[in-house]
């Protein structure tokens, strides 16, 4: 080995090393960085043309400890994991809306209504007894009203957060196509690339929660993202989405909420899961079979329940007499142009405006509140919905830990290949320095023998 040669080669081997403890640093101070990619040194032996003795070491590259067949299960599970999250929020909301069980909930209130109108049948000529059935009425018609408020609020919140969803799934997909851009253009340069390719992998993901997307690299360097099968982002380049149809759950029946491509206006947009396809679900009308959009099929059952009240009574009510004589009167009446549960109202203001008997005699009171207990019951009906919802949200709420679950083992088991585990780093890092102490006295050992060489030759027996 010549002199200059072991030089290089030492120096070769410095380098790699300095290199190698630049890296372990890096990877250390970032082990809490969320999408951080743990990084390793490759490198190769070289040996120069004019021997076969002056070996060095090269850095070929630093590369990320990514996988990406990991990452797809990761992003898979992420996109089921929030539609999931969505649905059981939703079904958990809708239960909430019930406000069951509670004393003051609509099932206390009709037992309440039944009682007070059984205790006007006893006494029929009570004032009080009658402005308290009127008053129970009432108040089942003002819980009727505000639950169905709630449910429109409710829908009405959720269209809000799919806007905000959709200017945000635009956003992140401009985000992928401009980082695409800046990859192309450091590998280009020869520049580490590696911080910008975990900045997208963590957009790619956040994507595919929301859309249910499928990401694809391209030899290049890019990724491309398809929802649906067709693509959101493509090199540089990113389509948008955007959100049509009704601005209320009234008008969703004629015109319901979908995601379309901005670039295509009257094409929806395939979305493969993810939160936004859950959102768009809940949004949807309410339908014949009962399996519409879980707001708009709330707000249905409040409507049915008070046209089922509103007609039972009436239908009682007005075969009876009141105190002028005259029958054929209606209890309770619909305010025109609004939701039947919001615009249930009682017609009587008095005890005077109630039939308590009718034209034979019979107690018209008494059979209003035999109602509780006969076929189609609101009460009844009211029950079994408060039971389908709680189901529906225990149900829900069970698949969303499930999936939670599913997501947190496959996460679990991409950070044990990608993630920084700083008792490894820590063995790097001390291998690296005795490679870097290892390189350093050759190249002083080298150094010294120079000197000899240079300043010592020629000068014995002076």
């Amino acid at each position: 080995m010549s002199t200059f040669g072991g030089i290089r080669a030492a120096f070769s081997g410095l380098a790699a090393a300095r290199t190698g403890l630049d890296v372990v640093g890096g990877n250390i101070a970032n082990v809490n960085t969320p999408g951080y990619v743990r990084r390793t040194v490759d490198q190769t032996s070289t040996v120069p043309a004019v021997s076969t003795h002056e070996a060095g070491v090269t850095v070929t590259g630093i590369r990320r400890m990514s996988d990406a067949l990991a990452d797809a299960a990761v992003r898979n599970a992420g996109s089921v994991s929030a539609y999931r999250d969505v649905v059981a929020t939703t079904a958990s909301a809708i239960e909430d809306v019930t406000g069951e069980p509670s004393a003051t909930g609509l099932s206390a209130r009709l037992d309440t209504m039944w009682s007070s109108f059984q205790a006007l049948s006893n006494n029929p000529s009570d004032p009080t007894a009658a402005r308290t059935a009127l008053s129970a009425s009432q108040s089942v018609a003002q819980a009727l009203a505000d639950s169905s408020r709630a449910s429109q609020a409710g829908w009405d919140r959720a269209r809000g957060e799919t806007a905000t969803d959709v200017d945000r799934i635009n956003g992140t997909a401009d985000a992928i196509a401009e980082l695409n851009g800046q990859i192309l253009v450091a590998k280009s340069r020869g520049q580490d690339a590696n911080p910008l390719l975990d900045q997208r992998d963590q957009l790619v993901a956040t994507l595919t929660r929301m859309t249910g997307a499928q990401a694809s690299a391209d030899d290049d360097g890019t990724v491309a993202v398809t929802i649906g099968g067709s693509l959101l982002v493509d090199g540089t380049s990113a389509r948008h989405l955007v959100l049509t149809g009704s601005q209320t759950m009234a008008g969703s029946s004629t015109d319901p909420v979908q995601v379309r491509w901005a670039d295509r206006p009257g094409s929806a947009a395939e979305l493969g899961g993810g939160s936004l396809a859950a959102r768009i679900q809940t949004l949807a009308p309410a339908r014949p079979d009962g399996k519409g959009g879980a707001w708009a099929e709330s707000a249905a059952v409040y409507d049915r329940i008070a046209t089922s009240l509103a007609s039972q009574v009436n239908g009682i009510h007005s075969t009876g007499t009141l105190a002028d004589g005259t029958t054929g009167h209606d209890f309770f009446a619909f305010t025109p142009g609004v939701p039947a549960a919001q615009g249930l109202r009682i017609v009587p203001t008095d005890a005077a405006g109630i039939a308590v008997r009718t034209a034979t005699g019979a107690s018209a009171a008494d059979a209003i509140s035999s109602i509780a207990h006969g076929a189609g019951s609101p009460s009844t009906a009211w029950t079994d919905w408060v039971g389908a919802a709680g189901a529906a949200s225990r149900d829900a709420t069970s698949s969303a830990n499930a999936a939670e679950a599913a997501e947190s083992i496959v996460t679990a088991d991409r950070l044990s290949r990608t993630a920084v585990d700083v008792d490894e780093e820590t063995l790097d890092m001390l291998t690296y320095q005795h490679a870097f102490q290892g390189a350093a006295r050759v190249m002083t050992a080298m150094d010294e023998m120079l000197d000899t060489l240079i300043n010592r030759t020629g000068v014995v027996g002076r």
